[in-house]
């Protein structure tokens, strides 16, 4: 589990009966993960481009190299992390090495998904707030153009808020099908799920979707 916290899901998971490996960039939520844990919890500290040099390009100098070459059933991109991933290159290479890591597995991932409107108040005031910072940045820096959606605030950093077509480029990206799951407002998760043997994937929500070669 990529951006695992502080470790309730693990935790849950865990109690579940699966075998969970943890990742968790941050040193002091990795060490919180493993007081949930406990003396059995293993909780690799590293970050999602660390994962990928490890997993795609056989780097073993970094943290993630003990897990780099591990097969899981699935791989979950937990609290909207996705949308903390700036770079698109690296977006596609974190999901490459996600079905490398689960070939056969499907792939939870939860993110930002950008709203056409936002409703009045100090919630929508803060986003506008964030979303003129993380603008003025790109700029500064000279960010591509899909960083156009970039946002900052001092709760989350930096994040990007997908719009639907990007998530279904790197469901193509990557090989995958892609299923919706339900309507939680800005910010969903999908499940990218492993073609069938003959070649077709699918793209749908809860309720319906379509089926596409």
């Amino acid at each position: 589990m990529g951006a695992a916290g502080s470790g309730p899901e693990v935790a849950y998971l865990r109690d579940q009966g699966y075998q969970v490996d943890a990742l968790e960039p941050s040193r002091d939520l990795a060490e919180r993960c493993r007081r949930m844990l406990g003396p059995n919890g293993e909780v690799v500290v590293a970050s999602y481009e660390e994962l990928s040099r490890s997993v795609l390009d056989g780097e073993v100098v970094n943290p993630a190299a003990r897990i780099a070459n591990s097969t899981y059933d699935a791989v979950l991109l937990g609290f909207g992390s996705l949308s903390h991933v700036l770079d698109l290159n690296e977006r596609g290479r974190l999901l490459s090495s996600c079905v490398r890591l689960a070939p056969a597995g499907p792939i939870l991932a939860s993110f930002w998904l950008a709203a056409k409107s936002r409703s009045p108040g100090r919630a929508g005031r803060a986003e506008h707030s964030g979303r003129f910072l993380g603008g003025l940045i790109r700029r500064v820096r000279r960010l591509p153009a899909h960083n156009a959606r970039l946002s900052f605030g001092s709760w989350y950093g930096f994040a990007h808020s997908f719009a639907r077509d990007e998530i279904e480029d790197l469901a193509k990206l990557i090989g995958r099908g892609l299923v919706w799951c339900g309507d939680a407002g800005i910010y969903p998760h999908v499940v990218f799920t492993p073609c069938t043997a003959i070649g077709y994937c699918c793209v749908a929500t809860e309720t319906e979707g379509s089926i596409h070669k």
